[in-house]
């Protein structure tokens, strides 16, 4: 279904990882990471087009998580998408707390 990510597939081969062998949860890991960055840049690059939009903006907590944010990053712009990121601030509570506090300053006015 366009616009729905489905990754039910990835997380029931998560569940079969032996969770005792150290290489076999760090081999997981990887997967786990390469799999959802791939599944995240096909969609948004689908949607992007869809939508006539050659930019992105990643935000939200899972981008503190740098091996995620490193393979999305990475397969949007071979797709062609620009991607923003958060630089000055976190790209979680903080950022979007100031950009709440901006919104209201300029609300105002």
């Amino acid at each position: 279904m366009r616009g729905r990510l489905d990754l039910l597939p990835l997380l029931a081969r998560m569940g079969d990882v032996n969770r005792t062998d150290d290489a076999e949860i760090a081999r997981a890991a990887a997967v786990f990471h390469a799999t959802l960055g791939a599944a995240l840049a096909r969609w948004a690059i689908a949607l992007g087009r869809d939508a006539g939009q050659g930019r992105v903006a990643l935000g939200g907590g899972c981008f503190h998580n740098r091996v995620l944010s490193a393979v999305l990053r990475r397969r949007l712009e071979v797709g062609g998408l620009e991607v923003l990121e958060a630089t000055q601030l976190p790209p979680s509570d903080g950022g979007l707390a100031l950009g709440q506090a901006w919104v209201a300053l300029h609300a105002v006015r």
